[in-house]
């Protein structure tokens, strides 16, 4: 169910109650501490203001299939997210295009995900420049309700930006915490708003469990940048949103692949063979698995991967569920 309190409504569940791209992480200064900026009070409420949601027997059954309702593309698409395919119309509305001001225009560099009207989920390397800079939020805005990039949708621009203040950058897994909190300068209409259910750690027995299928959507390449080939490779990029399926796997599997670099705060999914898989411009983007009051809950969010769909490389992102009291803690700010 859905509760409101001083007009706010959130999605979490029951314990809460590159560059100029973004890429999937890159590199952003070895160990240098992060600024960040913390998002404004918005009421002593907005901790009560959180969904009570129960988990009922028909989100663990729909745990169960191999291929989701979400993925039924039309058989004429041929885009791809790394042999993934075009997200059917209407589906992922969460989902929203981070995009930076770069020569004046507006141009994508991560996904992420809508969590309230004012309020968007996404990752840390996103908001950082080549230098291991917190961007400044003039640079940042906010593209929702569309599955273009060329037309329709709204925007909004920015009036904080909220990085894990562990978030360190540096390496491929940026030492972890690789997530970020955007608030935005005025909320998208609630009408439209659809936001996306946030896993919690009791919700984690039912989703997102190893083995399970996931979905990640996003308007990332649909393959690897080659070192050196530079902007011009970086800019072909899908118009249409584009959606693959990925089973969830398990942590110690994955640390087998980054040895070292896998934590508790982090989930993997893809498959050992590769061929399908998140890829750059995809970070910050929702994973999401089937379940719950609104019927899909997020459980990841697109962090880092050794290049994009190469076999025995996972994709890794941050688990929600782990930062559910982080996330409640500076939207109450």
């Amino acid at each position: 169910m859905r509760r409101a309190t001083s007009g706010i409504a959130w999605s979490i569940g029951d314990d809460a109650r590159r560059r100029h791209m973004g890429g999937r992480q890159r590199v952003v200064g070895k160990g240098s501490p992060v600024t960040y900026t913390r998002a404004r009070r918005v009421g002593r409420t907005v901790l009560t203001a959180v969904l009570m949601s129960t988990v009922g027997a028909a989100a663990v059954q729909a745990q169960g299939r191999s291929r989701h309702e979400f993925l039924d593309p039309d058989k004429r698409t041929v885009s791809r997210i790394v042999l993934g395919s075009a997200a059917p119309r209407d589906k992922a509305p969460w989902q929203v295009s981070l995009q930076l001001d770069i020569d004046g225009r507006w141009r994508h560099a991560c996904g992420g995900s809508l969590i309230h009207p004012s309020w968007v989920l996404t990752a840390a390397h996103c908001l950082f420049d080549g230098s291991g800079t917190l961007r400044r939020p003039a640079q940042v805005s906010v593209m929702h309700g569309t599955q273009s990039l060329s037309s329709g949708g709204a925007r909004r621009l920015v009036e904080r930006l909220v990085a894990h203040e562990r978030y360190r950058g540096g390496g491929p897994a940026g030492q972890g915490h690789d997530i970020a909190l955007i608030r935005l300068s005025s909320p998208f209409p609630a009408s439209r708003a659809q936001t996306v259910q946030l896993q919690s750690r009791q919700l984690e027995a039912n989703f997102g469990f190893p083995g399970a299928c996931s979905v990640v959507t996003g308007w990332g390449s649909t393959e690897a940048w080659a070192p050196g080939r530079g902007r011009s490779d970086a800019r072909r990029l899908p118009d249409h949103l584009r959606a693959v399926d990925l089973p969830i796997v398990d942590n110690a599997t994955c640390a087998e692949i980054y040895p070292g670099r896998i934590t508790s705060g982090q989930v993997c999914a893809g498959y050992a063979q590769g061929t399908m898989d998140s890829c750059q411009g995809d970070s910050g983007g929702p994973l999401v698995v089937p379940g719950g009051p609104t019927g899909w809950t997020q459980i990841g969010v697109v962090s880092f991967g050794r290049g994009c769909a190469q076999p025995g490389a996972y994709g890794v992102y941050t688990r929600v569920s782990s930062y559910i009291g982080w996330i409640l803690e500076q939207t109450s700010r």
